[in-house]
């Protein structure tokens, strides 16, 4: 049983050293998160399909590259499978128009690898709690993207 407060994230990358970095600023950030780590969606989708893991998530982060991912069909079919899970796409490459797809999924936040340690942190705190999350400058490109296409 975990302390209220807590935060339990499962962060899903297959980068070793941008999942140890985020771990190690998100530990610092925050004393009593609980992280779980996943290199693929194959191995998210085992994480949850425990039972009790998927409910006890408050967020599922997930890399849009990442092996099984298949872009936004990896968002997609979880979505299917846990409507109520709380989702996020990080990633360093992702194009605009994936960005929106993803959200109009149903994603809680799209966090680019760009992101400072704090504004990062403060993002997942922000869609763990209920919250979306979009930079500012996603947010400017997909309204100019979407006022090119008027």
């Amino acid at each position: 049983m975990r302390k209220a407060g807590t935060m339990r994230l499962l962060f899903a990358d297959d980068h070793p050293m941008f999942l140890d970095a985020v771990r190690e600023h998100l530990n610092r950030t925050f004393p009593d998160i609980e992280i779980q780590a996943a290199s693929s969606l194959q191995e998210v989708s085992e994480k949850l399909s425990s039972g009790v893991e998927a409910e006890g998530y408050d967020l599922v982060v997930l890399d849009f590259s990442m092996p099984g991912m298949a872009g936004i069909e990896g968002v997609r079919g979880l979505r299917e499978t846990y409507p109520d899970l709380a989702i996020a796409v990080t990633s360093g490459v992702a194009k605009m128009r994936d960005v929106k797809a993803v959200l109009d999924m149903g994603a809680r936040g799209f966090l680019p690898k760009t992101l400072t340690g704090s504004a990062y942190a403060g993002a997942l705190r922000v869609i763990a709690e209920g919250g979306t999350f979009v930079p500012v400058e996603t947010m400017q490109a997909l309204a100019a993207a979407a006022a090119d296409r008027k």
